[in-house]
């Protein structure tokens, strides 16, 4: 009776976790990315076939390309087809609720402490600000499983133990089916390997300081468990063109310049952005958590941190690895104030319960606006797009101007904006646009193709050639464009549509 009372205890306390985290983390998707994910995915299950090429433009047709998230685009339109967007925005709450029970056994390890399942639901907001509801939140999700599969280990010599009693000691067996899964789930499994080579070396440094073995006992086991790893991942759809498109990725100047989620920290600052400034919010926090507590437990993530820090002045697309490596030891932090405050022996504690009741109402009360926001975009295409304007970064997405089209039709060879590509990828799958938010990696002589798209849409250059040379016959863009001016004062062209986030104009048929 009493195991069973345990159990039931068990499955009631995991439901109650799995409801907590889902409430905190539902909300609409806002990804300017989903609509061609979703058709990705909704195509591979149509043809039960993976692309090789591109899908969605007619300005580089047949590109050869990797969909490094074809995995994840097939969950997603199967949420999606079994429930709409909810069901899509459910997967997604899924992924954060699962980066946060993970989170709840790294505090543990990492700092030698009992943590609360439920203390890393609070981190839950603060994830999402900087993942989104985007397919990156995969790899973070895949990234914190690495963590706890790592800080679980035990790196030992090899010595009388064979070197698969070594794999299992080390959990590698786990962390081989972690990373032949990312591969094929989201392009950030490079960020995994990188990860799982600077945890492995620190770890086998510490072991070593404090061990009679060599160098060799510890570094053999490692790099052949490396190698047989990196020749596992090459058995995806696209072999080792994934990671050589990732790579390029990664080393993209025009992406660097140009798009926001490539670019520095530090421009943050300069534009006095409140949204990416909470790294150094979270940072503090940090240094905060690590002058309290004075542990030697965990140093080989604490040394990560300081490390994705650094690289966040060289890409934001470290933010998130940042936030998920410095998150066990802001959980520890969070304990520790929750055991302050709520400390019996205290005899003055009505402001730290006061303090506590404020936040824990701003969470309730903030998680119930996001449901009704929700309801609203979901039910409501008008509602979506206000609700997105509020989004951060707004994408401010062309609805109306969308709707307009369905009624009026849509040009043959349209220019669009570059961050509704996505958007129109979903609106209109019959159709093909010139441009989305995966072109910034298509490379035509070594030059990203966001190049070509840039230089038409501020007129520069021989761009009238360029709406020649792709046929062009109708533009959606924002009514401040350069181009939109230059047309506008076109004879040849006529504005079909403007409201004041965005213009359709068409090419006079001759």
């Amino acid at each position: 009776m009493k195991i069973k009372t345990i159990q039931l205890r068990t499955v009631i306390l995991i439901t109650l976790f799995i409801i907590s985290g889902i409430f905190l983390a539902y909300r609409p998707v806002f990804d300017t990315d989903f609509g061609w994910h979703l058709r990705v995915g909704e195509y591979i299950l149509r043809t039960r076939s993976i692309p090789y090429t591109d899908l969605f433009s007619f300005s580089v047709p047949h590109y050869p390309y990797v969909y490094h998230s074809w995995l994840t685009e097939v969950l997603m339109y199967i949420s999606y087809r079994l429930f709409g967007w909810w069901g899509v925005s459910l997967l997604y709450s899924l992924v954060f609720t699962g980066i946060s029970a993970l989170l709840s056994k790294i505090t543990a390890l990492s700092t030698g402490r009992n943590v609360s399942f439920f203390t890393p639901l609070v981190l839950i907001p603060a994830l999402i600000i900087t993942i989104g509801f985007r397919t990156q939140s995969i790899s973070a999700l895949l990234l914190t499983a690495l963590i706890y599969l790592l800080t679980s280990s035990k790196i030992v010599p090899v010595q009388k133990d064979t070197f698969f009693a070594w794999t299992k000691q080390a959990n590698m067996h786990w962390v081989l089916i972690i990373l032949t899964l990312w591969i094929n789930l989201h392009g950030g499994f490079v960020l995994g390997f990188g990860f799982l080579i600077l945890y492995l070396l620190m770890m086998i440094v510490q072991q070593m300081r404090s061990s009679q073995f060599g160098a060799k006992s510890f570094a053999y086991p490692a790099v052949t468990i490396l190698l047989i790893i990196t020749s596992m991942t090459v058995l995806n759809p696209y072999g080792v063109r994934s990671w050589e498109q990732a790579i390029q990725m990664a080393n993209n100047p025009v992406a660097a310049a140009e798009n926001v989620d490539w670019q520095p920290i530090w421009k943050s600052i300069q534009n006095y952005d409140q949204y990416y400034l909470l790294p150094f919010f979270l940072s503090g926090l940090f240094f905060v958590a690590m002058s309290v507590q004075n542990s030697k437990k965990g140093t080989p993530l604490k040394i990560t941190a300081v490390l994705f820090f650094l690289l966040l002045f060289e890409s934001r697309r470290y933010m998130f690895p940042f936030l998920i490596v410095i998150s066990p030891f802001l959980v520890s932090l969070i304990q520790d104030v929750f055991a302050y405050a709520l400390d019996k022996n205290r005899t003055y504690k009505f402001p730290y319960i006061i303090a506590l009741s404020v936040l824990f109402i701003s969470l309730i009360s903030n998680s119930l606006k996001t449901q009704l926001f929700t309801y609203c975009a979901y039910t409501n295409k008008v509602c979506y797009a206000e609700v997105a304007d509020e989004h951060n970064p707004p994408p401010n997405f062309p609805v109306h101007a969308t709707a307009f089209m369905k009624e009026y039709g849509v040009p043959t060879h349209l220019f669009n904006h570059a961050n509704w590509g996505g958007y129109l990828i979903y609106a209109f799958p019959e159709h093909r646009f010139f441009y989305d938010g995966r072109m910034d990696n298509f490379f035509n002589n070594g030059e990203s193709f966001l190049a070509e798209y840039l230089s038409i849409q501020h007129a520069q250059g021989d761009w009238k050639e360029k709406l020649e040379q792709y046929d062009i016959n109708g533009v959606l863009g924002a009514p401040n464009w350069e181009l939109v001016h230059e047309l506008k004062n076109d004879s040849d062209w006529n504005v079909v549509y403007e409201n004041e986030t965005s213009i359709l104009l068409e090419k006079i048929s001759d």
